[in-house]
């Protein structure tokens, strides 16, 4: 590489494959693809040149010229000696250009530049005019030679050269046009930064002004006063960090900022109100619920939080404040029973307010009728099998006349009712024993129409289809070769048909032939018996948990007689009257439930048959042929109410709905609240959704999760527990104190129904001073029993209260049943007896929702399939018709319980069995240390196997030796012997 500098009269030239680089140090010409095509100009229009092999094994490299005005030009096979000489003559060259155009442009860019600052310097702000006139007297960089003034300006090496001689060079750091861009850009920002500063005093005037802004109003004064813009730059660029990530968010934080500061003033404020309207003064979580004006709030309550007086309340505030008119809120309730309550506080807590009486307090489906009438002119009749149980008799009588129309139908109805209605549960799970062999109490299983004791759910359904059909089968017959070892039974096969000779075995295996994670060796032994059918040449037929589940099971086992010359005819008939499976009301039962998530959701049969798929472990052929049956009698239910002009409640709440949606109907209300909101159906909800889109009113839905007890009338805990989800801007408040249950009695209660992670978390607390356990369990010999011990607690009670003065009971007591008929038969006595000291009350769990007394006395809690749990749990079907299901165990019935012991407000008597004490006591002892406590006084001993029941003697019938066993057998078997 040379060292020295080649003259100006002289030509420097390079040369590689089709192209060659002249120069004589001022100027360059490049020639490429042989002479075709020529770049050339001044020196410094070369902005960068790298030259680098193109791979790892190459003898030459290419060279990269990066040419101002041209873009990137690359030329190949120079020798990497000359690239390096190239590349030193162009670093030096171009130096000493830049210093020669440096030169030269300080003379025509510094007086430009002088004159532009003092033109700017005149001025109190710069117009877009002004800057036209200034871009006007940017002088030509051909003054000087060159094409651009970023050539020289923008060159990558000049930064580098000024450090060494600026006075070489013009003032300007960036071509002209730049420096009028930055000063535009300044004049922008300027402008930028005085109108945001105006726009945030607006905002911070306008909400200063305001009482209670929600996010509707918010969202509008951001459309009607929109922040100013700075064209080209992001908002988080253009502005200071206090304003950051983006203005709505500032306007939130400043709104939020406000509420806070208008919630404190108006607890204050408001204070007299608050202590006044109703019979206690409201907590401070009451008061902070009644003055959040959000657009939407949720208001999660605990049992005996005082919902309803909030409800009231808030009403009330709105009236006070002028917030609407009376004729503006609307109240809606899930049952006419709370309708009428609200209505009756209304009238007691606010009739000192005007027009406090014009309030609307109603039902959903009152309201839903009303706006069907309004919207057509012609006010609906509700069907008259709606009420008091008289739909599910209703779909009995549809059932009825369609079994007794079409043949097809009443064979499917049988076929569902004998063989389909009871699931066969998990394929994948142990199975708790239903029943057991008299004859041998170890024989524990599952009873088949037939009689005998099989042991799993699957087998149970093989057998009654086999058994329905009129197939000679054997159940668990030795086989025929003898298999015993010196740790191995003789083999017994599940089936064995003898009129074709075969044995079937049903093994728990899914789709990829796997057995369940639980069942140790389980495949060993499947692998076994295959083994041995082949070695012995018996013919094996088998079915699985999946085939069971898909339908291809049953199919094949019918293809497999017919293959032999056997036709299958399935005959009810051949079950005996007194062995019926289940009853007709049973179905309808879960039918009418079905009917109403289905209506409430607003699902197609259709769309329920394409959910089947996506539920794992669907037993395929049960929902299939419910939904036959149910699509027939859905139909007929829906044809009987048009021909009658009828509608029924999810009717009321839909179309109403609907016509809200199409503007037929005028939606004026300034304020919605929903009480019960933990009972809300899919219809409800969107009967409310729709109240509150077409007319903007505040929502306040008010409820407790932890008591949404009825789901068999349509309602979904997921509309609750999921409401923030739904709606996430929504804020939310708690009303976490009761005035009602001790504290020891809330921590109980709380801690057993969050169990269910669907639950939302609260903590809630109490204004009751009472101490010390408040719940006590009683075990009685029999159910019989209960009654007479209930009767003894009750004179006891009597015996220790003093007279009554005013002619008033002095304590009342609610006496509690799951089911209607576990009212005692004397009640009526003991009211008489014991009235006038002790006001007695019989109701269901479900029908004491919402009431409380000082004392609670739940009777029969026991393990057993209409006990406590009921064991008639949520239909698996059920999962077809709702959005989101609830899988925990025992949901709804765990929730009924909490609402049970969360009636009383001193203490809760339960009263048990000492043989089937239900697995929620066990529980409540187990986690509690809340004893089942025999008549004798001994506390039960809970079971070491299963942990659900407790220890009970029993007598061997062949030995007569006492022994005990678990409460729940045959669910769990004998444990020990004395």
């Amino acid at each position: 590489m040379p060292t020295w500098k080649p003259s100006r009269l002289r030509s420097w030239l390079f040369s590689g494959s089709g192209w060659i680089f002249n120069s004589d140090g001022d100027a360059f010409e490049l020639s490429l693809d042989r002479g075709r095509r020529v770049v050339k100009g001044p020196l410094i229009l070369i902005h960068s040149l790298e030259c680098k092999p193109r791979h790892n094994f190459s003898t030459t490299v290419e060279c990269h010229f990066h040419i101002i005005g041209t873009g990137w030009v690359v030329g190949e096979g120079l020798g990497e000696d000359k690239a390096e000489e190239l590349q030193q003559f162009v670093r030096e060259e171009v130096t000493g250009s830049l210093a020669h155009y440096g030169s030269r442009a300080i003379k025509i860019l510094d007086p430009w530049q002088r004159q532009v600052d003092q033109r700017l310097e005149a001025v109190n702000e710069v117009d877009p005019a002004l800057l036209e006139q200034l871009k006007a007297t940017i002088p030509s960089p051909a003054a000087i030679g060159l094409p651009t003034w970023g050539a020289l300006l923008d060159h990558p090496a000049l930064a580098k050269e000024r450090k060494k001689k600026n006075s070489f060079y013009p003032t300007l750091d960036q071509t002209p046009e730049a420096y009028l861009e930055g000063v535009d850009e300044r004049r922008r920002r300027a402008v930028f930064t005085k109108s945001l500063a105006a726009w945030a005093q607006r905002q911070t005037a306008w909400v200063g002004e305001q009482g209670w802004i929600g996010r509707r109003r918010r969202r509008a004064r951001l459309a009607d006063d929109a922040p100013p813009v700075l064209q080209g730059v992001q908002w988080i660029d253009a502005t200071p960090p206090s304003y950051h990530p983006t203005a709505e968010a500032w306007l939130v934080r400043l709104v939020d900022a406000h509420n806070a500061a208008f919630e404190a003033r108006q607890m204050e404020a408001k204070r007299s109100f608050f202590e006044r309207v109703e019979s206690n003064p409201l907590t401070e979580e009451q008061a902070e619920a009644v003055v959040c004006m959000d657009d939407e709030l949720l208001v999660v309550a605990a049992a005996g939080s005082g919902k309803s007086s909030t409800i009231v309340a808030k009403a009330g505030y709105a009236l006070e404040e002028g917030l609407c008119a009376p004729e503006d809120i609307l109240l809606l309730a899930f049952n006419a029973d709370a309708a009428e309550e609200l209505r009756q506080r209304i009238a007691k807590r606010l009739g000192h307010l005007d027009g406090a009486d014009r309030i609307a307090a109603k039902t959903f489906h009152a309201f839903g009728l009303e706006v069907i009438g309004a919207a057509t002119g012609k006010m609906p009749t509700p069907a008259p099998w709606l009420s008091n149980g008289k739909d599910e008799a209703f779909i009995g009588h549809l059932v009825d006349e369609l079994c007794a129309e079409n043949p097809t139908f009443a064979a499917q109805w049988d076929l569902f009712r004998l063989l389909y209605f009871k699931d066969v549960g998990r394929w994948d799970a142990r199975e708790e024993p239903e029943d057991y062999d008299p004859e041998s109490q170890r024989k524990r299983g599952f009873r088949t129409l037939r009689g005998e004791i099989v042991k799993s759910k699957s087998e149970r359904l093989i057998a009654d289809w086999l058994f329905l059909h009129g197939v000679n089968y054997r159940y668990e017959e030795p086989y025929p070769h003898d298999t015993r070892t010196a740790t191995k039974r003789q083999y017994r096969p599940d089936f064995y048909y003898p009129d074709i000779d075969v044995f079937h075995e049903h093994f728990a295996l899914n789709a990829k032939g796997e057995a369940p994670p639980a069942f140790k060796d389980y495949l060993e032994g499947v692998h076994w018996k295959r083994q041995l059918h082949r070695e012995q040449g018996t013919r094996l037929f088998e079915t699985t948990a999946h085939g069971l589940r898909t339908g291809a099971a049953l199919a094949a086992l019918k293809d497999l007689f017919q293959s032999r010359g056997i036709d299958l005819v399935f005959d009810p008939d051949r079950v005996p009257p007194d062995n019926d499976p289940v009853s007709p009301q049973a179905i309808a039962k879960v039918m009418r439930v079905f009917q109403q998530h289905m209506k409430g959701s607003r699902q197609s049969v259709e769309q329920a048959r394409e959910r089947i798929d996506t539920l794992p472990g669907a037993f395929v052929p049960r929902m299939e042929l419910f939904l036959d049956l149910y699509e027939a009698v859905a139909q007929r239910w829906e044809d009987r109410l048009a021909a009658d002009g009828l509608v029924d409640f999810d009717d009321m709440l839909n179309q109403s709905a609907d016509h809200i949606i199409a503007g037929r109907f005028p939606c004026s209300v300034k304020m919605v609240l929903a009480d019960e909101f933990q009972d809300t159906s899919r219809a409800r909800m969107r009967l409310l959704q729709a109240i509150v889109d077409a007319s903007g009113a505040q929502f306040t839905a008010v409820g407790d999760d932890w008591q949404s007890i009825y789901r068999f009338a349509g309602a979904d805990l997921a509309i609750m527990s999921g409401f923030q989800q739904a709606h996430p801007h929504a804020a939310v408040r708690h009303l976490s104190q009761t005035f009602r249950c001790p504290q020891s009695l809330c921590d109980l209660t709380s801690e057993f129904v969050s169990k269910n992670p669907m639950q939302l978390v609260k903590k809630v607390f109490t204004s009751n001073s009472l101490k010390g356990p408040r719940v006590s369990v009683v075990a009685l010999p029999t159910i019989e029993d209960i009654p007479g011990r209930l009767k003894a607690n009750i004179q006891s009670l009597y015996e220790k209260l003093p007279e009554s003065t005013n002619g008033k009971p002095l304590r009342s007591m609610l006496i509690l049943g799951r089911y209607r008929n576990d009212r005692p038969r004397e009640l009526e006595a003991w009211r008489q007896r014991f009235g006038d000291k002790i006001d007695l009350k019989f109701l269901t769990v479900h029908r004491a929702k919402g009431l409380e007394a000082d004392f609670v006395a739940l009777l029969n809690v026991v393990q057993d399939t209409l006990g406590f749990p009921s064991q008639v749990q949520d239909d698996p079907i059920l999962q077809l018709a709702m959005p989101e299901p609830e899988t925990f165990e025992f949901g709804e019935e765990r929730r009924l319980f909490y609402v049970a012991l969360t009636r009383a407000k001193r203490s809760v008597v339960v009263y048990t069995t000492q043989h089937q004490p239900s697995q929620f006591l066990v529980e409540l002892q187990a986690d509690h240390g809340v004893e089942i406590v025999r008549t004798e006084g001994e506390p039960a001993e809970p079971c070491p196997v299963c942990g659900q029941g407790v220890l009970v003697e029993r007598v061997n019938r062949t030995t007569k030796e006492i022994f005990y066993s678990c409460s729940r057998f045959p669910r769990c078997p004998p444990t020990k012997e004395d």
